[in-house]
């Protein structure tokens, strides 16, 4: 009996270890917005399941304020965010953020995504500058192809009009301009 008890004691010495292990290594884990956001999620996920695996009754509050406490404004901002829009820092977006939008662990990590790069789609500023890059023939290409390529780069991409508005003026001919001013 003595041996199983000692046993018992040293499997849950183990398993504090390896939970404190855990918890330390998360608390050190922060983001600023700089990057894509998976890249932080995927590290936080696997402790968080190493963790749960540990203690199966962790508190999703408490996974949520610990993802809560690592958002950071960048020391050193960038001027465009990864939405190609003028940076936000995170401790400045969260606090934007309703409450109910980001009261769970699954409704902030999925607001995250949204807004710093987790999702599949193009961000805008990688469409500019697809747009930039453009160099149509104009002897070859007509308008409407040159529009119907831009309409398809810009797909399903929220982007502010003046952006695309800058990019497209300084690609087309002069005579469309000197029409477009003269209407």
């Amino acid at each position: 009996m003595e041996e199983f008890k000692a046993t018992i004691q040293q499997s849950n010495t183990m398993n504090q270890a390896a939970m404190d292990h855990e918890w330390n290594v998360l608390s050190k884990l922060s983001y600023d917005g700089t990057s894509p956001v998976q890249v932080y999620l995927d590290r936080f996920n696997h402790h968080m399941r190493q963790i749960k695996r540990i203690d199966p009754d962790v508190e999703d509050e408490d996974l949520r304020m610990t993802i809560h406490g690592q958002l950071r404004n960048a020391k050193k901002p960038p001027l465009l965010g990864l939405d190609g829009e003028r940076y936000m820092g995170l401790e400045t977006w969260l606090g934007r953020q309703p409450s109910v939008d980001i009261n769970t662990y699954e409704k902030l990590s999925t607001a995250l995504k949204e807004r710093y790069g987790g999702s599949k789609g193009k961000m805008s500023l990688e469409v500019v500058l697809e747009i930039d890059q453009m160099h149509p023939n104009w002897k070859k290409t007509t308008l409407k192809e040159f529009f119907a390529d831009v309409d398809e780069l810009l797909g399903t991409t929220t982007i502010e009009d003046g952006f695309v508005i800058k990019a497209l003026y300084e690609k087309v001919p002069i005579e469309v301009k000197e029409e477009l001013r003269r209407s």
